[in-house]
Parts: C-alpha cells; sequence; structure tokens
C-alpha cells in the first residue's frame, strides 16, 4: 500500500468484523504532515502501530436463516482498505496486489473456488546490444574461441609429435 490510512473496527452485536492487514510494530499514523517537514514518531499526537489497514465485515448468522441452493453463507459482506490505488495499474502487478484485489472481489461474490495465488507471468529477458559490442561478441564466438581452440590443439600436437 502506497498511500495508506489506519481502518478502525467498531465493535457491533450484528456484525462480525476481521483485520485482514496490519502494519508493522515500528509504524505510526501521523494525523497531519507539512510539506518539508521531517517524519518522526512523536507519542504526544501520533498512535503508535501496530495499525489496521484492511477489515472484512460479515453479519452475523441467525439462528433462523435456512441453507439455500447457493448454501448456507448469504451473509452480506463489506470489504475496507485503507489505500485506494493498490488495485490501480501502477501497483496491481505489485508485492501480490492483483490477488489481493481479484481475490477480494471472488470472495465478495462468495466464489471461493476462484480464490487462488496466481502464478507469476515471467517478463520476457531481453538484452540490448550497441552495434559495436554485438560484432565483439559474433567475432569472439564465431572466430576467436574456435580458432584459439583449434591452434591450441595444432599445437598440443605438434608438441607431443616431436617428443
Amino acid at each position: 500500500f502506497s498511500t495508506v490510512r489506519p481502518v478502525k473496527k467498531i465493535e457491533d452485536t450484528e456484525h462480525l468484523v476481521l483485520e485482514l492487514a496490519q502494519t508493522g510494530e515500528q509504524s505510526f499514523v501521523k494525523k497531519a504532515i507539512l510539506p518539508g517537514e521531517k517524519i518522526r514518531f512523536d507519542p504526544a499526537s501520533d498512535a503508535p502501530g501496530p495499525i489496521s489497514v484492511a477489515a472484512v465485515s460479515t453479519v452475523k448468522p441467525s439462528s433462523e436463516q435456512k441453507p439455500t441452493s447457493r448454501g448456507p453463507d448469504l451473509n452480506s459482506r463489506v470489504v475496507v482498505f485503507g489505500d485506494s490505488d493498490f488495485a490501480a495499474n501502477s501497483f496491481f502487478s505489485f508485492s501480490g496486489n492483483g490477488d489481493l484485489a481479484l481475490n477480494t472481489v471472488n470472495w465478495l461474490a462468495q466464489e471461493k473456488d476462484l480464490i487462488s495465488i496466481r502464478p507469476k507471468a515471467r517478463a520476457p529477458s531481453t538484452v540490448h546490444l550497441t552495434p559495436r559490442r554485438s560484432k565483439l561478441i559474433s567475432y569472439l564466438t564465431v572466430y576467436l574461441i574456435p580458432f584459439g581452440i583449434l591452434f591450441l590443439g595444432i599445437g598440443i600436437w605438434w608438441r607431443r609429435r616431436r617428443k
């Protein structure tokens, strides 16, 4: 999360609220940041970590709820993230954000079979060479190394023949 805000859990008898993601022990919430200000923890005004940055909420099942054809899990669901751009194009492939966003939507849609950690797409490996370096590599691999081995072999053969 690049610009994360804290998410606070409010106790309620109808809803079950679970923290989905938290920051580390060394984090803190800064109430206001002035331009050019060095960011430091101030115990008088800042809240220390860990801080909840994502939460899920579901309606607690009642005893009268009957299972239907879609299953017994028809409670309303809400997911709250303290960051609005973690699933944007620029951050989607960073650190599992895409999986988190897609799996959240699948969980909200109650499509548990679609929740997974997708394999990472491998980016093509490319080498950018200048024309001069390309010629150098070509001469080394096509001429210098093969002819070097050939002359070394001839030299060893000639030396053994003379003994």
